[in-house]
């Protein structure tokens, strides 16, 4: 009877432990007003991949940077921000067309939040059938928040 108890415990804390590793979202502070967002991705290829993004707040004005790998991570995100944080977001800015920046972008416009990328990035992503950023730029973009500015800048294609 013993062993089939501690045969129980030991399955019970390993699924506690893959279930605590498969959190939809991770935020790390890494100044007093930016935070790094992690998500993840299952892939062919490479399995599963890690999704950063940026959250940069100033005077309770929050700008995203990519969204989540996915929906159910974005909908987090975005309720850690606004419960969490104290923080409204004013903007999501997408950085290249792939899923790992733009997976959540549904999200945010149910919420009518603005969404900003360059114009070569709206076009890949309508091309592949995303949901597309709704303001785009061409070489460079200053968005402000909470009276700051943010300068984006196109450099050319990502990876």
């Amino acid at each position: 009877m013993k062993l089939k108890t501690l045969v129980c415990l030991f399955v019970l804390l390993i699924t506690i432990k893959v279930n605590a590793q498969e959190r939809a979202i991770d935020i790390t502070k890494i100044s007093p007003k930016t935070f790094v967002h992690e998500s993840f991705l299952q892939t062919k290829d490479w399995g599963k991949v890690s999704c950063n993004g940026l959250i940069f707040i100033n005077d309770h004005k929050a700008l995203v940077f990519d969204t989540p790998a996915n929906e159910e991570a974005t909908t987090k995100l975005i309720n850690i921000i606004q419960d969490s944080l104290k923080a409204e977001i004013v903007g999501v800015v997408i950085n290249h067309f792939h899923a790992d920046c733009l997976a959540g972008l549904k999200v945010f416009h149910k919420l009518h939040i603005p969404s900003y990328a360059s114009r070569q990035t709206i076009a890949l992503a309508t091309a592949k059938g995303y949901e597309a950023p709704r303001y785009g730029f061409k070489s460079k973009q200053v968005l402000t928040v909470g009276g700051k500015k943010i300068k984006n800048y196109y450099f050319g294609g990502a990876h």
